[in-house]
């Protein structure tokens, strides 16, 4: 006696194809996709291609999971978000509203991507991070911690943003940047290359940090950036502080030597830097009063 095959039309182009609908929640499971019994796939929700969902993981709401991707642990893909490709979401993570995770990116611990965000190629966001509105999370970039990331912001090639950090607006943190502590990146400011913006940072435009170096017995770069207090930081190797912190430190380490003589120039050349660009920002502001 044959048994004919149910067949659903999952929308991918492919047509229909077998499927059943799952145990547990009663959605669609495409039947060369594979879902656990304790995992939930809710009703108007979706899982085919050679999509995994497993342990106690759920689907619902018009969520789609698909292709190669992996939905696993405690995690939660919901609204109408939809994570493709070779995308794995797990722990105790969420994407939710219309957000999408795909290529190879991993979205995982308590982390939660929603909004119209999108998280992609081989990031990482994990610990307690959120990626929402329209930001993008790409290539080998990691936003981990308690970091937000948000707006129309971009964080991409290999940068970091993690510990209690903010990325907003139109901002754009890429390179081998790294943004942390409680540090504010936003407007349409670009901070690149190896640019470190930590502590009390505050950047909000293109002038708003310098990079500078090799310098030093090290060898290593300092950053200067603003910080919320008004005044300039200073990043470089163990260091990290306000600027005239950095110059004692350098002082008492250095004195007269030559590595001495250098981290004062340096010093001297962002002290310059950052009171023309604050002279400069604020004749732009007196331009455009009149």
């Amino acid at each position: 006696m044959s048994t004919k095959k149910v067949m659903f039309d999952f929308g991918d182009g492919n047509g229909p194809v077998p499927a059943h609908r799952h145990g547990n929640g009663g959605g669609w499971v495409a039947d060369t996709a594979k879902v656990g019994e304790k995992a939930q796939v809710c009703e108007e929700a979706r899982v085919f291609g050679e999509a995994r969902v497993c342990g106690k993981a759920c689907v619902s709401g018009k969520a789609q999971v698909f292709k190669k991707s992996r939905v696993f642990g405690e995690a939660q893909v919901y609204g109408e978000a939809r994570v493709y490709g070779d995308a794995r979401v797990s722990g105790g993570a969420q994407v939710c509203e219309v957000a999408r995770v795909f290529g190879d990116a991993h979205v995982y611990g308590k982390a939660r991507v929603y909004g119209d965000a999108q998280v992609f190629g081989e990031a990482r966001v994990c610990g307690k991070a959120c990626v929402s509105g329209k930001a993008q999370v790409f290539k080998k970039s990691r936003v981990f911690g308690a970091a937000r990331v948000s707006g129309e912001a971009l964080v991409c090639e290999g940068a970091q943003v993690y510990s209690e950090a903010q990325v907003y607006g139109k901002a754009q943190v890429y390179g081998d940047a790294q943004v942390y502590g409680d540090a504010q990146v936003y407007g349409e400011a670009r901070v690149c290359g190896e640019a470190r913006v930590c502590g009390e940072g505050e950047v909000k435009s293109e002038s708003d940090w310098l990079l500078l170096g090799p310098i030093g017995s090290r060898e290593a770069l300092i950053t200067f950036h603003r910080s919320k207090r008004g005044g300039i930081w200073a990043i470089t190797g163990c260091f990290s502080g306000d600027i005239d912190k950095f110059a004692a430190a350098v002082k008492k380490t250095h004195g007269d030597s030559f590595h001495g003589k250098a981290y004062r120039l340096a010093i001297q050349m962002a002290r310059g830097y950052f009171g023309l660009a604050r002279t400069g920002g604020e004749a732009e502001r007196l331009k455009r009063a009149e």
